[in-house]
């Protein structure tokens, strides 16, 4: 599985394109030939460190739930921001037969439209202090896309389960 983050790769992305297309070509080609299906997460909105401090710290030291038009982003948003690294993981990939995407940023957007950096339902933050990387209740919410994309794979391969225990015995 290869796990693309926003961050340093995306601004890296949007300075020079043209010079790491080439070498991104080779590293998916190298590694998809390595496997049978090359799983790529798409990366994820960086919420802008100041917001996820200041959410972080409300919450867990008042209790206080940030209102919910504080918190929401548009998915348009993510898209223009992680344009870059969309841009490049997508070029870099065509014409890769067994790559498969595994989007975790549209968990994160209830409607399609909205996105949001708190779960209201559950009282949870989504994304971590820094407001790069999830936090392990926002993992726990992306964990079924990844296993939906895993057990489409082995169905893709034909990978029975049953028949691999029966096999061991």
């Amino acid at each position: 599985m290869l796990v693309l983050g926003y961050g340093l790769a995306n601004e890296l992305a949007k300075k020079h394109f043209e010079r790491m297309l080439p070498f991104a070509k080779s590293t998916i080609a190298k590694l998809s030939s390595l496997t049978d299906y090359l799983l790529i997460t798409l990366p994820m909105y960086y919420v802008d460190e100041e917001i996820a401090h200041r959410y972080a710290r409300n919450f867990r030291q008042k209790g206080v739930i940030p209102e919910r038009n504080q918190t929401r982003f548009l998915y348009e948003d993510y898209l223009e921001q992680c344009a870059p690294t969309l841009t490049l993981i997508g070029e870099a990939a065509k014409g890769c037969p067994n790559c498969r995407f595994i989007d975790t940023q549209s968990l994160f957007c209830e409607d399609g439209i909205h996105c949001d950096v708190f779960d209201y339902d559950c009282q949870k933050l989504l994304y971590d202090w820094g407001g790069r990387h999830p936090t392990d209740y926002g993992r726990s919410r992306y964990q079924p896309a990844y296993e939906f994309v895993v057990n489409r794979v082995y169905e893709e391969i034909g990978y029975k389960e049953d028949a691999t225990a029966s096999e061991e015995e």
